[in-house]
This record gives C-alpha cells, sequence and structure tokens, in this order.
C-alpha cells in the first residue's frame, strides 16, 4: 500500500459494493512516497524528545495546583537528564540546551546570551525520520483493532486500524553536532554528539514514538535495541575488516620478498613465529639479508634469560651483519 505521508482510510472494493464500512481501516501511518513503507517523521521524533525537556511555567496561566504538578515534572526530567549527562545543570542551563537544540539558538559567545542568534543551518542537529529494517519474509504491518466508548448505555464499535507488528526493527536517523553554551563563570557547557545520542535514545526508550503509547503502542524494547545494535556493531566491524584484509592481500601481492618478509614480521608474527622464522633469512642476500638479521637480533637481544640455542642464533645474526 503506496500512501501518501497522511492519514488515509482504506476501504476495500467489495466493502464499498456493500455499503458497509465496518471492515475500513482507519490508518493514522505516514508512507514514504518512494518504497511505500511506514516511517516516522522527523518532526515526530524531534517532538516526543523535546516535549521531554523541562517547560517554563510561570508565564503559563495555571491554577496553582497545576503548577505544583507541572513543577514536579520538570525536577523528575531535570533529575533524568543531568543523570544521563552525568551533568547537574540547573533549569536555566537545561532551557539553554534545549533551545539550541530544537530551536537553533547560538549561544556559543557572551554576547548571543542577550541577542536573537541562531546557528548556521549545518551547525544545528537534524531529526531524520525512523525508517523500518526490512528482513526477507517478516511482516511488517497487521491490523488490529480499538474500541472507543463514546456512550455508557451504547455498544461500542470496535475501529480497525492498521498497526506495525511487534519486534520489527526500526532504525530513528539523527545528524547530531556539538552543543557549547557559553557560561560566564566557570567552564563552558559542552554537550557532544555522542552524549545526544545517549540522551535522545533512553528518552525514546522511556516514552516510545507514535500515537496511544499510553496503551502499549509504539514503544521500544530496549535490551532487544541493544542486542540489535551491538550485533550490527560487530557485523559492521568484520565486514571493515574483512575489507581491510583484501586490501592488504592486494597491496602484499605487488610487494617484493624482502618487504613482505620485513611486514609480516613488524606487523603479523608473534614471538613464537619469529623464533621459527629465523633460518629463511638464507633466503635472502647482500643488503636484504644483513637488514632482516638486524630485526632479528633487535628482538632476541630483548629475551632476558636467553637459551643455548637463542645465544647461538645471536651469534650467527651478528656474523651475518659484520660479514
Amino acid at each position: 500500500m503506496i500512501g501518501t505521508g497522511t492519514k488515509i482510510e482504506y476501504t476495500s472494493f467489495n466493502e464499498k459494493e456493500k455499503d458497509n464500512t465496518k471492515n475500513n481501516f482507519k490508518n493514522g501511518l505516514s508512507f514514504d512516497y518512494t518504497t511505500g513503507l511506514p516511517y516516522i517523521p522527523g518532526s515526530g521524533i524531534k517532538g516526543v524528545i523535546r516535549d521531554f525537556f523541562p517547560q517554563k511555567i510561570e508565564d503559563k496561566n495555571y491554577l496553582e495546583k497545576e503548577k505544583l504538578k507541572y513543577q514536579e515534572q520538570n525536577e523528575a526530567k531535570m533529575e533524568l537528564i543531568n543523570q544521563i549527562l552525568e551533568s547537574n545543570y540547573s533549569f536555566e542551563e537545561i532551557e539553554k540546551i534545549k533551545e539550541s537544540i530544537f530551536d537553533g539558538r547560538d549561544f556559543r559567545e557572551k554576547e548571543n546570551l542577550e541577542e536573537e542568534k541562531f546557528l548556521p543551518i549545518f551547525k544545528r542537529d537534524k531529526f531524520i525520520e525512523g525508517r523500518i529494517l526490512v528482513q526477507d519474509g517478516k511482516q511488517i504491518l497487521d491490523k488490529d483493532y480499538i474500541t472507543p466508548h463514546k456512550k455508557i448505555l451504547e455498544n461500542p464499535v470496535p475501529i480497525q486500524i492498521l498497526k506495525i507488528v511487534p519486534e520489527t526493527e526500526i532504525e530513528i536517523l539523527f545528524q547530531l553536532n556539538e552543543t557549547k553554551i557559553f557560561k560566564s563563570e566557570g567552564n563552558d557547557i559542552i554537550i557532544t554528539k555522542e552524549q545526544k545520542k545517549n540522551l535522545f535514545t533512553e528518552i525514546l526508550f522511556l516514552t516510545g514514538l507514535g500515537a496511544k503509547t499510553n496503551v502499549g503502542y509504539g514503544h521500544f524494547d530496549e535490551e532487544a535495541s541493544i542486542k540489535v545494535t551491538r550485533k550490527r556493531e560487530e557485523d559492521a566491524r568484520k565486514i571493515l575488516e574483512k575489507e581491510k584484509l583484501e586490501v592488504l592481500e592486494k597491496k602484499k601481492e605487488q610487494m617484493s620478498d624482502f618487504e613482505k618478509f620485513v611486514y609480516e614480521f613488524k606487523n603479523e608474527w608473534n614471538e613464537q613465529t619469529k623464533k621459527g622464522k629465523v633460518s629463511e633469512i638464507e633466503k635472502f642476500e647482500g643488503k636484504e639479508k644483513k637488514e632482516i638479521a638486524k630485526l632479528f637480533l633487535s628482538d632476541l637481544k630483548n629475551d632476558k634469560k636467553p637459551s643455548k640455542k637463542t645465544k647461538e642464533k645471536i651469534k650467527k645474526l651478528e656474523e651475518i651483519i659484520n660479514s
């Protein structure tokens, strides 16, 4: 089903003929124009994370009871943010961090604290999207039902909705930058890209994304997410190592026997392997033979308690060098 990135309502052709809408899909998902897959807009991700930051309540027309409730929420949010960032920032400092991240305010210099200056676009954090990682043979969409009780004395009419199935992998994409806040006293506030990633991740684990998170939809499995992330990092590391090895093998193919021997001596062989390779010095002649002898000699002389056999090797290597 290719969507348009907006709310859509689907009725099958047969149901239209019957003029029966009980099997309609009420759908609030956004679908990618190109792939047709559901996705989470970056604006939605940004809004959820921003909403987790403390909110100013002084200028709001709240009753005292409401103000007290929001004040308690602000204190809890500040405590958690400071815990994740391993800091002790005040409400005013967290407010500046929030404005810098979400509004692009520039607080890097002293004069910017009073003036309304903004960061250039390429210096601002970007909340790109949440995209589904499709796996072969795995279903990503299914139907579900919600039952709103509009009137107490009337039977509720179930509404059929389209949902993303549990255990679907979703990748949240950010483009983050370091945030700097000038302080007149003490060190400036620096929030690194890694700190932001950890903060945003923890917030999303706590709040979830999308509608109806209060009844179980849209929440992420933290333990499963950590396992998936570690596996992906390990797979990426293996691919990188394989690519490096392939490049190295091609490079070694172009080396002379002498260059290859020296490279493997310095980068690949352990002490035991080196001792077993001393006899191969006879494959070389002249200057190359002396250079390799120096490598072995320097290595063998590090042995604080050389055996009789090692001493004989040292003597032979010295003879080669001095010949």
